[in-house]
């Protein structure tokens, strides 16, 4: 009886060997792991580009009525009262300065992600070209709004379009860096499991190597 019950215990402790060693089909190299990641990164970010597809075009639309405002403005003559005429060269400087920003600010281009990092930059690219806009109307309001209301009015409209389009893709930043999150987690543990191998693998070819200089130093001896 208790010879049958450790017998049985043996056999429950192969079995359970069995199922913990996965068959060799289904097991993964580190390599191979960190391969399969970057995969479902590489898919990840070919979603987020589909996302950002109608942003970007969107954005370049408004860039280009942007351009064309810039170039109205350039050739629009100030409408001074006389009053005024004494702010006559401090309004065409301001609306030299308004222009040349706008035009530059509007030239800007943007690209889909094709990584996690071009996704970045695509953000941080999108709004740091907001900021300077928001700050060459900001400072030169007093100018566009007395002397060129049309424009401005129109220039209002295309900001407020992009900072639509900044949202969405801040929106899509977000829901992407929450998919990736677990891929870089992921990532992280692997890069230090192969430091690890890698370190291991080092110390066993430095092992061997005194084990030879070991069996080399007792053949001289003997």
């Amino acid at each position: 009886m208790p010879f049958g019950f450790f017998k049985k215990k043996e056999s429950e402790a192969q079995a359970s060997r069995s199922t913990i060693s996965a068959p060799a089909a289904s097991t993964l190299s580190i390599e191979q792991a960190q391969g399969l990641l970057r995969s479902i990164e590489s898919a990840r970010v070919q979603k987020l580009a589909l996302r950002l597809a109608p942003v970007k075009e969107s954005a370049a639309d408004s860039l280009m009525v942007i351009r064309e405002l810039a170039s109205d403005m350039e050739q629009e003559n100030l409408k001074l009262e006389d009053l005024e005429q004494r702010y006559k060269s401090v309004a065409e400087n301001s609306k030299k300065t308004v222009v040349s920003s706008l035009r530059r600010e509007a030239s800007t281009e943007f690209s889909l992600p094709q990584s996690a990092n071009d996704a970045k930059k695509f953000k941080e690219k999108f709004e740091a070209m907001m900021n300077r806009f928001g700050e060459v109307s900001g400072s030169h309001s007093k100018m566009l709004n007395a002397f060129m209301k049309k424009q401005a009015s129109k220039i209002r409209d295309e900001f407020a379009a992009l900072t639509k389009l900044l949202n969405e893709t801040r929106a899509a930043m977000s829901d992407f860096e929450q998919e990736r999150a677990p891929i870089v987690k992921c990532s992280g543990i692997l890069n230090t499991a192969s430091q690890k191998a890698s370190s291991i693998r080092s110390a066993e070819a430095s092992l061997q190597s005194i084990e030879g200089e070991l069996k080399n130093i007792e053949s001289e001896l003997q």
